[in-house]
């Protein structure tokens, strides 16, 4: 039998109409939720059992604490803010702070400028207020008591490596004050055991020396107490 040649366009247009047969059809356009996956970026339990946590999806942030350890959680409130690594701290069954900076991805060349956004809670997490911050960048906090407590800012943009300075409270959060002798450190982290022992860990733009400090006086004076390898060429 001698087979019958189509034209190429013919065999296109039966490709494509079986294929089309194939697809689904749809008359108008749908619209596609999407889903931003929940992260948990802070954490504060105040023993094995009591605990608050910050369970954010995109810009909603909501806060949530256990009485059992963990194994059930009771949302308290949701809060609608940019968070950027926030800190979070309770020291008793109702005083929390929280202390993050905003908007997202601000800072640095053709960005918007950073904000520090400090809230405090005085039942347990359920109501929220705003304070006023000390400075524009600060990105943790410390409290050990209901009115003793501690901010580190970052001076963001900077010319090169930023430094660190530390902010005090005695008074809750509502007002602040530099603590000039503090060391000024990148990188710098701090503990604090009481109102007036604490240490500060960072490293030296300038000498790529990595340094532990120590006060005995709630921040007003520092002494060195370790000195770690160069972390710099």
């Amino acid at each position: 039998m001698k087979l019958r040649r189509l034209p190429l366009f013919r065999v296109l247009t039966i490709y494509v109409f079986a294929c089309s047969a194939m697809l689904p059809a749809f008359d108008t356009p749908r619209a596609i939720a999407v889903h931003f996956p929940i992260s948990y970026p802070a954490i504060s339990f105040l023993n094995a059992r009591t605990g608050w946590i910050l369970a954010a999806r995109g810009t909603a942030v909501t806060v949530m604490r256990t009485s059992d350890a963990g194994r059930s959680w009771v949302r308290l409130a949701r809060l609608s803010l940019a968070f950027n690594e926030p800190s979070m701290q309770f020291v008793d069954d109702r005083h929390g702070w929280i202390s993050t900076v905003g908007p997202t991805f601000c800072g640095g060349l053709k960005r918007p400028p950073c904000h520090t956004v400090l809230l405090r809670t005085g039942d347990g997490g359920k109501h929220w207020s705003r304070l006023v911050a000390p400075a524009t960048n600060g990105y943790a906090i410390t409290f050990v008591d209901s009115l003793h407590g501690w901010l580190l800012h970052s001076q963001i943009p900077c010319k090169s490596i930023c430094s660190r300075s530390l902010y005090a409270t005695v008074d809750g959060g509502m007002t602040w004050r530099l603590l000039p002798a503090a060391p000024r450190l990148s990188l710098m982290t701090m503990s604090w055991a009481n109102r007036e022992h604490g240490w500060l860990g960072g490293g030296d733009a300038r000498s790529c020396i990595s340094s532990i400090f120590a006060t005995i006086n709630g921040g007003r004076t520092w002494t060195r107490q370790l000195a770690l390898p160069k972390h710099c060429r």
